[in-house]
């Protein structure tokens, strides 16, 4: 109860000292890893409370000591506690969103462990973690191949909301791509008339996903699907 008041007096400081705790980021990261991993689940979840609060707080410092929250929310995330794993999970996603996107790649076995947990307050989590990076990490491009795979997971999964939220997100990250790709999806749109006209000069044709009604994503992940295949396929 005395780390769980720390952690809490921590956060609260975090949160109304906004910008002015960023001369102690390393302190507080210091004390958070610590704390992450705490063997009380309570000080877990107010730990990853208190990494948010600190990511949003402040962005531009955070960026350079993200990576070393990384690893003690992974460790984490297989808390046997369910509530403690969606802490974990939108704790890392924050990180992450606010951060260096790198620990992404070490995350991929354990994020494919989440979209597969048997609580679905766990799954119906990742799909909202995921489909936020696929809209919003500055990066997102460059980990299409790696985060789409994770996302038609949930595209499928036994829950009807969670399969809606997944669709949802789906759709979004098809209109966000068509937005900011304009040009070259007319290029692409083009190269499709043509295939149909003319299906003999083409050898071979993209791959073609399940994807929801209305889904523009389906071009966005027909460019990268050389590299999401093996992730669907295991």
């Amino acid at each position: 109860e005395l780390r769980l008041a720390l952690v809490s007096l921590v956060s609260l400081l975090v949160k109304l000292c906004g910008e002015c705790v960023a001369p102690f980021l390393s302190d507080v990261v210091n004390i958070l890893q610590k704390t992450i991993v705490d063997p009380y689940p309570e000080v877990k979840k107010e730990s990853c409370i208190c990494s948010s609060k600190l990511a949003k707080a402040i962005p531009a410092t955070f960026f350079h000591q993200s990576e070393t929250l990384a690893k003690p929310l992974l460790f984490s995330m297989t808390h046997q506690h369910s509530k403690v794993r969606v802490a974990c999970l939108k704790a890392f996603g924050t990180t992450i969103q606010y951060g260096s996107p790198s620990p992404i790649n070490d995350a991929l076995p354990v994020l494919a462990q989440k979209a597969c947990d048997p609580n679905p307050s766990v799954r119906s989590c990742l799909c909202e973690v995921v489909g936020n990076w696929l809209l919003d990490l500055p990066d997102r491009y460059s980990y299409h191949p790696k985060l789409v795979p994770l996302l038609l997971t949930c595209l499928s999964d036994e829950l009807t909301d969670i399969r809606q939220k997944a669709h949802d997100l789906w759709e979004k990250v098809g209109l966000k791509y068509e937005s900011e790709n304009e040009e070259d999806l007319k290029n692409k749109m083009d190269y499709m008339k043509i295939v149909e006209t003319f299906p003999g000069l083409v050898f071979s044709a993209p791959l073609h996903v399940p994807v929801p009604p209305g889904g523009q994503c389906h071009t966005s992940h027909t460019v990268s699907n050389d590299w999401s295949v093996p992730g669907v396929s295991g």
